[in-house]
């Protein structure tokens, strides 16, 4: 038996063009790049078709450093994570491995990294021996109070907008210098290989890439401020649907919106049994992880690691953290 959906039985649901936040304000007096594209690309980022398969690992192992570096020797980019004692029991060797996986794969010269935190965890924070390790051995990283009323969907949006740079989920693993990636395109990653067909991208999404003065993050802040009101005719609680909704606004007022990078540049666990990576806590590798681990930007795991993180994966990459480091 086969069934045919009818569209005079169930018609199409119209589209809604949703309005620029403010009149279209973010996108008043825009830099060419906002409305054609950078014209002087040195990396796609992007293929142009579905990666469904082992492919996309494929595609992101071609995306190598530019051969001269885009922007003033001085540049500055900034990346972002918070850090609360709610979600963690303590800061510990994971944490630090984090750090270190920072230190160990981007660019000393031009790439810092603020931990964002609420003041009742400052006092963990400075006692816990894994940040003091961290900030005896590098001044590349340190920690901020953010204002107590902000909320976590709010604090990446704002911390971007202040510094500009990348925004990172704590439970990820640096595997190699995202470079390649910051000399373009801003982006948010997709979560999973499963919207590669349809759904939402960003539902789940782990890591982005904005510069401080971009229109997408003033759209998404004005967003943001106004699904806190207690009143709001286009409500959502879901930060991830909040993004796709801005994203489609975007698109459907004549704006080319961000770009999204595929799953497996930073959630290779996320995919079917046969694209996936094992655990980086898992005991063993996979055939897989063992052919394109290196390929990978990094990994945003998704499992509670031990209290004394010890897998396959994550002993290979911390190992060559050590190394690069020396702590």
């Amino acid at each position: 038996m086969r069934i045919y959906v009818r569209f005079w039985l169930s018609p199409r649901k119209p589209v809604i063009v949703e309005p620029l936040s403010e009149d279209g304000a973010c996108f008043r007096t825009l830099a060419p790049q906002y409305q054609q594209g950078y014209s002087s690309h040195s990396i796609n980022m992007m293929p142009g078709y579905r990666m469904q398969d082992d492919t996309c690992y494929g595609y992101a192992r071609t995306l190598k450093k530019p051969r001269h570096r885009m922007g003033s020797n001085d540049t500055v980019i900034y990346f972002h994570t918070t850090w609360s004692s709610a979600d963690y029991e303590s800061f510990g060797e994971t944490q630090l491995a984090t750090l270190r996986s920072f230190v160990a794969t981007q660019d000393p010269e031009t790439t810092r990294l603020i931990v964002w935190i609420d003041e009742k965890d400052q006092r963990l924070l400075d006692e816990s021996p894994y940040w003091k390790e961290a900030a005896e051995h590098t001044d590349r990283i340190w920690y901020e109070i953010h204002n107590t009323t902000t909320t976590t969907q709010l604090l990446s949006i704002k911390a971007l907008s202040t510094y500009g740079g990348v925004w990172f989920n704590m439970n990820t693993f640096f595997v190699r210098d995202l470079e390649p990636l910051l000399v373009g395109n801003e982006w948010m990653s997709q979560a999973t290989c499963y919207t590669s067909v349809e759904g939402n991208p960003f539902s789940g999404s782990s890591m982005m890439y904005f510069t401080k003065d971009s229109p997408y993050l003033c759209e998404l802040e004005n967003a943001i401020n106004d699904s806190l009101q207690p009143i709001h005719r286009y409500p959502s609680a879901d930060i991830g649907r909040l993004y796709y909704r801005i994203y489609e606004r975007i698109l459907r007022n004549g704006y080319k919106p961000w770009a999204i990078l595929p799953w497996c540049y930073f959630e290779p666990s996320q995919c079917t049994k046969s694209l996936r990576f094992p655990s980086p806590f898992a005991s063993s590798t996979s055939t897989l992880s063992d052919h394109w681990l290196d390929s990978i930007f990094a990994y945003h795991y998704h499992d509670t690691p031990p209290s004394t993180p010890f897998g396959a994966i994550y002993e290979s990459l911390n190992n060559k953290y050590k190394d690069a480091v020396d702590w």
